[in-house]
């Protein structure tokens, strides 16, 4: 199993986060296969310095050019909030992982690429 995340074609949305928004993060895999999940997990650290962990179970939406789309809705998260997360792909004798990413809610951050590339080990 292959898994992807913030392509063209699995974005994240919104990219820029605000206050109190839910996020949509949207992941593909491939071949198109029976018994596939995919899960979402995501680690928010508060401006307090608090955190929580959570995983979430991404739905289903189409097969298409042989791959599988899937989409998961985390938040809302708190202004100042980071989040950091991945996805998690299981299949019938398989696991994938995405690229770790993460966002700021709601402040000024880096721009392009270089802010959604972190240490895996969320």
């Amino acid at each position: 199993m292959k898994l992807w995340h913030l392509t063209p074609d699995t974005p994240r949305s919104p990219y820029r986060v605000s206050p109190d928004e839910r996020v949509t993060i949207y992941v593909g895999t491939w071949p198109i296969e029976a018994g596939q999940s995919v899960e979402v997990v995501y680690a928010v650290e508060h401006p307090d310095r608090t955190s929580e962990r959570h995983i979430v179970d991404a739905a289903w939406q189409v097969n298409a050019n042989g791959n599988s789309y899937w989409c998961a809705p985390i938040g809302p998260f708190n202004k100042g909030d980071l989040v950091n997360y991945y996805a998690q792909g299981h299949a019938p004798g398989s696991v994938a992982l995405s690229d770790a990413s993460s966002f700021h809610v709601g402040t000024q951050s880096l721009s392009g690429a270089e802010e959604d590339r972190v240490d895996p080990t969320v």
